[in-house]
């Protein structure tokens, strides 16, 4: 979190202001930097939910390759074991983020309960697993650490790029591990639930 007593530090004693308007590249850099300290959790969404297709856009630039060919979150030892499923309240349908950039429908449903039901009208929720034999297979107990800390990377990332695109997000950590992964039928796998995103519109 940013310390806004030392923002000066950062801006220039005058603010935004001093930046040059023809320096594009370095102003664009500012207005995610002022994004960034807008950036708020929002529990009271708009109806309006976001395209699949936008969170799907949302997953590949978060979790995939940037446009420079590098990754975009650190993972140790290239494991990149962390797996994604999308929760539509609307249609109370679960998506599974597959390897190939695409949403497969589980034909699967979820009760409120499993999370709370802590926001109002929030139309997607994402859950991040992790695969937790392939970091422990390569780091033992220490694994355990990598894999929090690659979903924390992810995390921010993707509420970066969704902040970008003016979504309202919301980070959730508290869920019922067991009725999760019973819900999506993931019971006996050796998938972890880490940490979970609502996203949706914001609400004027």
């Amino acid at each position: 979190m940013i310390n806004y007593k030392y923002l000066h530090v950062l801006t220039g004693s005058t603010g935004f202001s001093r930046i040059s308007k023809k320096d594009k590249q370095k102003t664009s850099r500012i207005k995610n930097f002022q994004q960034c300290i807008r950036l708020k959790s929002i529990r009271n969404f708009s109806l309006k939910a976001p395209k699949l297709e936008v969170v799907i856009e949302l997953l590949s630039s978060s979790y995939g390759t940037t446009s420079s060919g590098v990754c975009a979150v650190p993972s140790a030892g290239s494991i990149y074991g962390l797996q994604f499923y999308l929760f539509v309240t609307e249609s109370q349908e679960i998506y599974h983020f597959s390897s190939s950039n695409q949403l497969i429908n589980l034909k699967r449903g979820l009760n409120p309960l499993i999370y709370f039901d802590q926001f109002s009208g929030c139309p997607i929720i994402l859950f991040i697993f992790g695969h937790a034999n392939s970091y422990a297979y390569y780091y033992g107990i220490r694994g355990y650490r990598y894999m929090l800390i690659e979903a924390g990377h992810f995390a921010q990332e993707f509420i970066h790029h969704a902040t970008m695109k003016h979504l309202g997000i919301c980070p959730i950590g508290a869920f019922d591990d067991e009725g999760l992964l019973h819900s999506i039928g993931i019971a006996f796998t050796d998938l972890l639930p880490l940490y979970a995103i609502a996203i949706g519109e914001y609400h004027e």
